[in-house]
């Protein structure tokens, strides 16, 4: 059986159940004139074709046990994961222009300057050793 994906609800309708007309097996909304389609007790393949028939808006009522709330994605961590992902690949750019390829060799500049704190010459003053037993 096919499922029902993709539909947005909103609550914002401001009528209760006790204000509505009863219709026909439906509802009747007095405030925005539209029909609102009894869903409870209804099979989803019978859901799926009310929605096949219409393709404007649907008023509804629906079982709270049978909507599922997706919970929202943050989207703000996948534009950040983006920008990583142009900011890494924009620096791995610049870094390949700045080396010039002589066949399948890279010539990299080579400097002439030391580290100027050399850890192998410089004396260790303090040396914790542990005690031997």
């Amino acid at each position: 059986m096919e499922t029902l994906q993709n539909i947005k609800l909103s609550f914002k309708c401001p009528k209760q159940l006790n204000e509505l007309q009863p219709s026909n097996g439906d509802w009747y909304c007095d405030g925005c004139r539209k029909v609102v389609r009894d869903f409870r007790g209804m099979s989803e393949a019978q859901i799926l074709e009310v929605f096949a028939k219409n393709e404007y808006r649907i008023c509804g009522l629906f079982e709270a046990g049978r909507v599922e709330v997706l919970p929202r994605q943050n989207t703000w961590l996948r534009w950040a994961s983006a920008a990583m992902l142009f900011l890494g690949l924009t620096a791995c750019h610049q870094q390949a222009e700045n080396n010039h390829l002589v066949g399948d060799t890279i010539l990299v500049p080579t400097t002439n300057q030391t580290a100027k704190n050399d850890t192998a010459s410089a004396p260790v003053d303090s040396l914790k050793l542990p005690k031997q037993r």
